[in-house]
C-alpha cells in the first residue's frame, strides 16, 4: 500500500513523539522531521530508512522551505517559551507549507482557543494561531486538534509536591472538575488523520478531553497507584502563583491563566474521542500507572 509523504514540526515533544512513532511504523510512509537537535531525534527514533531529519528553528525557515517541497501533509505543533510568538511562527510555517503545495495541515492548538475572546492569554495566542493559518489564501485543508490539560503537566508542575510533600496543590476547590487528556492520545489521533484520506477530515476541529477528575479524585487515584497517601492541598491564589513562578519557573501570563481555572464548562469526556482513536481514551489512572516511576 502506498504511504504518505509527511513533514513533521514538533516531533520530539510529548505529543510529537507519538506522532512520529506511529507514522514510522508504516514503512511506506516517508517522514521528514524538522528538529532543533538531530542527536535528540536519533536517540528517540533511531535511523529508520523512512525518516529524514532536518535541523532548524523558527527564526530562519530557509531549510524548512527547501525541504518541505514534495510532501503532501504537515503535522504542526509550535513549542516556544514566549506565548506571544506562537501565532507568528505558526502562520509563517503555514504560509510556506501551503505555498509548497501541502494539501493538509494537522495543527495542535488547545481548548483555550474556544474560550471567550481575549479571556485568557494562552487562549488568545491559540486562537490567533488557528485563525491566522485558516486565513491563508488558496490554502489546503486545516485540521485542528484542541486538547484540554495535558496529563504530562504532572511531570513538571505537580511532581515536586507529590515527591516531597505527599500532596498535589492548587487554588481551586477540591470538588471542582478539570478535564485532562493524554499526549499519547493526541499524537495517536494526529497520526491517524495524517494517514486517512484528506477528504475525510477536511477543515475539522476536534476537541479532546480524555478524562475528567476533581483534585480530590486525582489525589485518590495517585495514592492508589503510588501506594501511599497523597492529599490535595488548597492554596490561596497568591500561594499558587508563587509556586508556579518560583518553583516551576513559569512565566507570569501562564501562571495567571492556570490560576483562573477557566475549565468549568469542559466537564465531560469528549464523546467523539473514541471514534477518532478507535478505542477508549487513556485515563488519568492509566497514565499514572505508566509513569509511576517518575513520582517515586
Amino acid at each position: 500500500m502506498t504511504g504518505e509523504k509527511i513533514f513533521v514540526v514538533g516531533g520530539t515533544g510529548n505529543v510529537g513523539i507519538r506522532v512520529m512513532k506511529d507514522l514510522l511504523q508504516k514503512e511506506s510512509n516517508s517522514v521528514t522531521a524538522y528538529v532543533r537537535s538531530v542527536e535528540k531525534a536519533q536517540q528517540l527514533f533511531g535511523n529508520p530508512s523512512n525518516l529524514t531529519l532536518i535541523q532548524g528553528d523558527y527564526t530562519d525557515l530557509t531549510l524548512f522551505e527547501k525541504s518541505i517541497s514534495g510532501h503532501s501533509r504537515l503535522f504542526l505543533i509550535v513549542h516556544d517559551p514566549d506565548i506571544h510568538d506562537i501565532p507568528k511562527y505558526a502562520v509563517a510555517l503555514g504560509e510556506r507549507a501551503y505555498a509548497a503545495d501541502i494539501q493538509q495541515i494537522v495543527v495542535v492548538s488547545g481548548l483555550w482557543a474556544a474560550f471567550p475572546y481575549r479571556s485568557s492569554f494562552i487562549g488568545d495566542a491559540s486562537y490567533k494561531a488557528e485563525a491566522g493559518i485558516a486565513a491563508i489564501p488558496n490554502r489546503g485543508t486545516l485540521v485542528t486538534l484542541r486538547p484540554s490539560i495535558l496529563m504530562t503537566n504532572h511531570l513538571w508542575i505537580e511532581i515536586h509536591t507529590i515527591k516531597n510533600a505527599n500532596c498535589i496543590a492548587g487554588s481551586i476547590d477540591s470538588d471542582t472538575k478539570e478535564p485532562w487528556v493524554s499526549p499519547d492520545d493526541i499524537g495517536a489521533v494526529a497520526a491517524i488523520i495524517l494517514q486517512d484520506p484528506i477528504s475525510k477530515h477536511r477543515d475539522a476541529v476536534y476537541e479532546m478531553n480524555g478524562d475528567v477528575k476533581t483534585p480530590q479524585q486525582r489525589a485518590a487515584l495517585i495514592s492508589k497507584v503510588l501506594d501511599k497517601e497523597i492529599k490535595y492541598m488548597q492554596l490561596t491564589a497568591q500561594q499558587r502563583y508563587d509556586y508556579l513562578t518560583k518553583k516551576v519557573h513559569m512565566e507570569h501570563i501562564k501562571a495567571y491563566d492556570l490560576i483562573l481555572n477557566p475549565w468549568s464548562s469542559e466537564t465531560k469526556v469528549s464523546l467523539g474521542l473514541p471514534l477518532l482513536l478507535g478505542r477508549e481514551p487513556e485515563t488519568l489512572e492509566e497514565w499514572f500507572e505508566k509513569n509511576k516511576a517518575a513520582f517515586l
